[in-house]
């Protein structure tokens, strides 16, 4: 892929995200009875959140961009070498090699897998132990009663 191609694939691609980033529809008023109510809420709530990962993929785009000016299109951030020409077609936003991109993805997860043990060991108060953790002894006591 040259980088002139490069450029006018990035550039269709923005171009189409920034067409469909039109804002209208989100703030309809909300009428009818709550069932009514809350389709519109999750309806408002979907397009919120598409748009929201259009508009992420248009900031990678503009920085894909960025870096084809600066010289530094297909080049991975993550171990700096050549992306692979099939992945620069596929996602031409690509800003990591595969392996890369999975160390990053398996990091990612393991961070949110740490954050939520965090959470769960700050909202114990240290007098009981979680639930989770706590043994059921409901057929003990149901052993004692048939005695």
């Amino acid at each position: 892929m040259t980088m002139r191609q490069a450029r006018a694939d990035l550039e269709k691609h923005r171009n189409a995200i920034v067409r469909s980033l039109g804002l209208r529809g989100l703030s309809t008023p909300q009428r009818g009875d709550e069932v009514d109510r809350a389709v519109d809420d999750l309806e408002r709530t979907v397009a919120v959140e598409t748009k929201a990962v259009r508009l992420g993929r248009l900031v990678l785009i503009e920085m894909a961009l960025n870096r084809l000016v600066l010289g530094e299109y297909g080049i991975c951030l993550g171990c700096e070498k050549p992306i692979a020409p099939a992945r620069l077609r596929a996602i031409p936003w690509a800003d990591r090699c595969v392996h890369c991109q999975e160390m990053l993805e398996l990091e990612a997860q393991a961070n949110r897998g740490s954050a939520k043990r965090r959470r769960a060991v700050d909202a114990d108060d240290g007098d009981e132990a979680p639930k989770h953790l706590e043994p059921d002894l409901q057929h003990f006591t149901d052993m004692k009663e048939s005695d």
